[in-house]
């Protein structure tokens, strides 16, 4: 078995320490092969020996061999596997056009089903009574907080993003109580994510988080979560439907919080637009 499937589907029984490093080598896996041992054993707050036993648990015989491999075989994967499994590289566009609408839609029907209404109302309320709402995200996810800090402060919620890890950090840093942190991951593993959020609950900030995995640490240490589904696969990081359900998420929780604040809000909306609209006629 290779490397990467190995990880995903263990022969042998892993602990706590070696669901750690699976966790971390899958969340961090375009930067892992070029990790020294020592540097990766700080960001996982595990030793040094500790991820070589593991490594050694998956046929190879030593770090050094684990990043050869696990680089190799990166590379073949993304020649190889980068696209849906149910596209075929000489189909007709408008073939992969109808597969890529049908996976989308399977994945937001999914979504749906997994829904607790009740979550999406109270992470509305707690938007509207934050005294300010940092989104953050890293990745493709930090693109989906900006635009969340974006949409929300149209309607005159007091908001901003970050998908920096030293931003977030100074940001968790002086935060207080009163304000929520939005957290928007797919994994839930993110490092540079649950340092930030751990620094803001530590300052009193509540936590509200969108997230593709609810076993996830994210999900345990946020004080309200909501799940989507998610089947993507390694190397489809970033895919449109991961996308579509994180952008689906922050939509229905921006209806809620207009549906709750109504007058306000589309007052807020048409000021917006309008000073908007004198920036473009100024031009």
């Amino acid at each position: 078995m290779s490397i990467i499937g190995s990880i995903n589907r263990p022969k042998f029984r892993p602990t706590k320490s070696d669901k750690l490093i699976m966790r971390y080598i899958l969340d961090n896996i375009d930067s892992v092969p070029y990790m020294q041992i020592s540097n990766m054993a700080k960001n996982i707050g595990t030793g040094e020996a500790t991820i070589t036993r593991y490594v050694k648990k998956l046929g190879c015989n030593g770090f050094q061999e684990f990043k050869l491999g696990l680089a190799k075989e990166i590379t073949i994967r993304e020649q190889n596997n980068i696209l849906d499994s149910s596209i075929k590289q000489n189909e007709p566009t408008i073939e992969t056009a109808s597969k890529l609408v049908s996976s989308n839609l399977k994945v937001l029907d999914e979504t749906l089903c997994l829904l607790d209404s009740s979550k999406i109302e109270m992470a509305a309320k707690h938007i509207l009574k934050a005294r300010k709402v940092c989104f953050i995200g890293i990745g493709f996810s930090g693109i989906v907080a900006l635009d969340s800090s974006y949409k929300f402060m149209r309607i005159g919620i007091d908001c901003s993003s970050y998908d920096n890890n030293h931003m977030m950090v100074m940001m968790a840093s002086i935060i207080r109580e009163g304000d929520l942190v939005f957290a928007i991951s797919n994994s839930g593993e993110t490092s540079e994510l649950i340092n930030t959020i751990r620094i803001a609950k530590d300052n009193g900030a509540n936590i509200v988080s969108i997230l593709g995995d609810e076993d996830s640490t994210l999900a345990k240490i946020s004080d309200l979560f909501i799940s989507y589904y998610s089947d993507e696969s390694l190397l489809e990081a970033g895919s449109m439907s991961t996308k579509m359900s994180q952008i689906f998420i922050v939509e229905l929780i921006y209806t809620e919080v207009v549906k709750f604040n109504i007058i306000e809000s589309t007052n807020n909306k048409l000021r917006t637009t309008d000073a908007i609209k004198k920036l473009s006629d100024n031009k």
